[in-house]
């Protein structure tokens, strides 16, 4: 295995980092080093001070006093320390049964479209506080990074316990003790990493595991977020103190300044010729590229601090994770944000999660797999469903549907009544057809029993030419909504006929 040479001394360079390494509130670390000689570092500028504080003198401190600490369900998640063992197995077993439906907590700030939690991916050891998540392009393949176990592990999205991929005690590279957020390489071969304590981007074999630094020390001060350009050459990072944003080739080099001036930036995704960018200052910023101009999309409430960020594949819809600083007031929350502009959608609030920092979205866009680094509880994984099944069907009654799409005329599609879904709650207005979203032709759609088995289908109209379905494509998709906002997504498998 290639070693590489240790990175800086990792720093925590802010209060609300050296709260996030102790799990506790920013307020109680300002008390301990006030009372209880917390080993806190200053700058002394002309007009005020600056704080930092090393990491190993922390974790050191703590060690050296927590047999003095109740040993309570919020004894914080240090570094190396391990999780009590019944506690994680209260925990993991509570977590277990949670295959029922969370609904979010509703605001009066946003719309809601409620997101479903499907399962609990991972939960409790040996995981610590996972921070950022990648999925492989297969959607197969969870990697998390783990700064509190030092480690970058991989897990089935399908479930599982996490094994380490990478850790500071395998590969004798530091970096990885305060692992940031995580990309994935477009064939799923590396990972890239931002080590925001290391001051360094580097990347992670997913098959060895193997470590290569792609840029360390000046001009970087602690990149956070990591984001891939659309072909996969070019990597995009923030650096959370200094507020700027880089680019970097993937095989490494020297960064490039892309722009400055940003609030705390956190995670970043492109699209297209833009970057967007979350902020630890309840906002998120698009970047235009190349000229480096930004401006802001959303910012304030119900935004409290949203820092992971996900693109949807046709590239239409950003999700964005907002942790909600510390304490859990307001709750942590899901949000969907169109890419052309419009107002939030909050997906997902409240329980179970407790702080998340990031979340990946699957490569059909049906399930988004959030990280949570807990708060007084063992981290984990869950998956949320961002969307309830829809059944249809495609020209109805016709048993080889082929269809052609550069044909004039309509195609149609029926919503079917099941057992679980009545067609009739299915805002017809809402509905969405093909890769360019036709809209329904007449705006209403009219209810008929069209599978002959007693319960009223809604059928839909679509303009061939809108729907925008390719030559080559085996299945067709309709979004839509439910008349009270719950989002659905349903397909036909489907054979084209150009001419």
């Amino acid at each position: 295995m290639t070693q590489v040479a240790p990175p800086p001394r990792p720093i925590l360079g802010s209060w609300k980092e050296i709260a996030l390494f102790l799990k506790r509130e920013v307020r109680t670390v300002q008390r301990w080093e006030k009372d209880e000689g917390l080993p806190v570092h200053r700058h002394y500028h002309q007009e005020r001070s600056s704080i930092y504080a090393y990491a190993d003198e922390v974790e050191a401190w703590w060690l050296a006093r927590r047999n003095d600490v109740p040993a309570t369900n919020s004894t914080p998640r240090v570094a190396g320390i391990p999780q009590r063992a019944a506690m994680a197995s209260v925990v993991v077993a509570a977590l277990g049964c949670l295959a029922l439906w969370f609904g979010p907590r509703r605001g009066s700030a946003v719309g809601d479209a409620p997101a479903l939690l499907g399962s609990v991916v991972a939960a409790g050891a040996p995981l610590v506080t996972p921070g950022s998540v990648a999925l492989s392009p297969d959607s197969r393949t969870l990697y998390v990074s783990d700064w509190g176990a030092r480690a970058i592990f991989s897990v089935s999205a399908s479930g599982g316990r996490p094994t380490i991929l990478a850790s500071s005690a395998t590969t004798g590279f530091s970096g990885l003790d305060t692992a940031r957020f995580l990309e994935i390489s477009l064939d799923g071969e590396t990972l890239y990493v931002a080590g925001w304590g290391s001051r360094s981007i580097f990347a992670v074999s997913t098959s060895t595991g193997t470590v290569r630094t792609l840029a360390s020390g000046a001009p970087l001060d602690r990149p956070h977020g990591v984001g891939l350009s659309s072909d996969g050459s070019m990597l995009f990072f923030t650096d959370n103190f200094a507020g700027k944003l880089y680019r970097i080739q993937v095989t490494g080099g020297e960064p490039v300044l892309i722009a400055s001036g940003l609030r705390e930036p956190e995670d970043v995704v492109a699209a297209g010729s833009s970057l967007f960018v979350t902020s630890g200052e309840a906002a998120i910023y698009r970047v235009t590229m190349p000229s480096g101009q930004w401006v802001k999309v959303t910012s304030g409430p119900p935004l409290v601090r949203p820092t992971g960020i996900a693109l949807s594949e046709d590239r239409s819809t950003l999700f964005v994770v907002d942790d909600a600083g510390f304490g859990g007031k307001p709750p942590a929350a899901i949000y969907a944000l169109p890419v052309s502009g419009g107002p939030l959608t909050r997906l997902f609030s409240g329980h179970p999660l407790l702080f998340p920092p990031d979340g990946a979205l699957s490569k059909d866009g049906a399930s988004l797999f959030v990280a949570d680094a807990g708060y007084s509880a063992p981290g984990a994984i869950y998956r949320l469903d961002l969307f309830q099944p829809l059944a249809i069907d495609i020209e109805p009654g016709v048993a080889e549907k082929a269809l052609n799409p550069h044909g004039p005329g309509e195609i149609t599609v029926a919503v079917l009544t099941t057992g679980t879904r009545d067609a009739r709650t299915v805002d017809p207005a809402s509905a969405r057809f093909g890769p360019r979203n036709a809209l329904e032709s007449h705006g209403r759609g009219h209810l008929e029993d069209v599978d002959g088995d007693g319960d009223a289908d809604l059928v839909l109209h679509f303009v061939y030419l809108q729907a925008g379905l390719a030559c080559d494509a085996g299945e067709a998709w309709l979004h839509a909504r439910t008349l009270d906002g719950v989002r659905l997504r349903g397909s036909n498998s489907i054979t084209t006929r150009c001419r």
